[in-house]
């Protein structure tokens, strides 16, 4: 039976299309490689048919995506160097993508910097989103690397968005090393720390984490100052409420729309007073968002 199925597929191949060859080619290397690891007699060091499975990731079809991935992880860490080398280096968007992807199944610390390096240099919106998931999946051994490339003075609002988006994945095996950067003197990295401590507090319930968001609320930056009422916001218990009500007298109106946000969001009763003094803000930003957080408080008691 095998005979008869290898045989057919081979009179397919000859009359097959180009594209349609491709496709079978990788679909049969899929199925061989597969074969070995189950019977370990995979080798992890041949090179061309990891490059050839590296390849197949050109491949349009999902499933065909979905299954290389897996395959790389189960191959282990001796396809990192490939992988990073293709996610650097190969011209097909797909390609690249799946590649941080599979990374990102494996791993290995050692991808820690060439996923840096392709979040700086790579800038395929697909591409850098891929590279953060990796590089969130990397644990506290990251830390370090994208808060050195936080202080990159060259990184667009997008980098730095998925950079602060990764480190807030890190979780708390990261906790020490995030906590200890919120005294950094570059507001780039505070604002990113600020972020990752806000997921941080609503994950694990630390107190360090709410009281470093609080205390970060009197930071001379206004950004920092935003992201902190916004973390608080998020936050199921209403002990951020007395921190934040007086805020809603903050001078800048950006101000004023995040800390309603934010106790609309909390729904403490305490607050609503003070969002009622506020329905008459001068700021056309900041009254529908006064207006909505009454509305939260009201609708929270019927």
């Amino acid at each position: 039976m095998t005979d008869y199925i290898t045989s057919k597929q081979a009179v397919n191949s000859l009359s097959a299309t180009p594209a349609q060859s491709l496709t079978l080619d990788i679909d049969l290397l899929i199925q061989s490689v597969s074969q070995q690891i189950d019977l370990l007699t995979f080798d992890s060091s041949d090179v061309d048919t990891l490059q050839q499975l590296a390849h197949g990731f050109a491949d349009e079809r999902e499933s065909v995506h979905l299954r290389l991935i897996e395959l790389f992880g189960e191959i282990g860490e001796d396809a990192t160097p490939l992988l990073c080398q293709f996610m650097a280096n190969h011209h097909n968007v797909r390609v690249r993508q799946a590649c941080a992807q599979a990374l990102a199944r494996l791993g290995d610390p050692e991808a820690i910097t060439p996923l840096v390096q392709a979040l700086l240099t790579d800038h395929d919106p697909l591409i850098q989103s891929s590279v953060a998931g990796a590089l969130a999946r990397m644990g506290e051994e990251a830390v370090s690397a994208l808060l050195r490339v936080m202080n990159c003075s060259s990184l667009s609002d997008a980098q730095k968005g998925q950079i602060a988006w990764a480190l807030s994945c890190l979780g708390e095996d990261a906790a020490s090393q995030i906590y200890a950067e919120i005294e950094s003197g570059n507001p780039d990295v505070r604002c990113a720390v600020v972020g990752a401590i806000a997921t941080l507090a609503r994950n694990t319930a630390s107190e360090q984490a709410v009281q470093l968001l609080e205390s970060s609320l009197d930071d001379p930056v206004l950004a920092v100052r935003l992201e902190a009422a916004s973390g608080l916001g998020q936050l199921s218990c209403h002990n951020a409420t007395a921190r934040l009500v007086p805020l809603l007298n903050d001078p800048e109106p950006e101000m004023r729309k995040t800390v309603a946000l934010a106790l609309g969001t909390l729904k403490d009763p305490k607050a609503f007073r003070a969002l009622q003094a506020l329905v008459s803000d001068p700021s056309e930003i900041v009254r529908p968002v006064v207006e909505w957080a009454i509305q939260q408080y009201k609708t929270s008691r019927q």
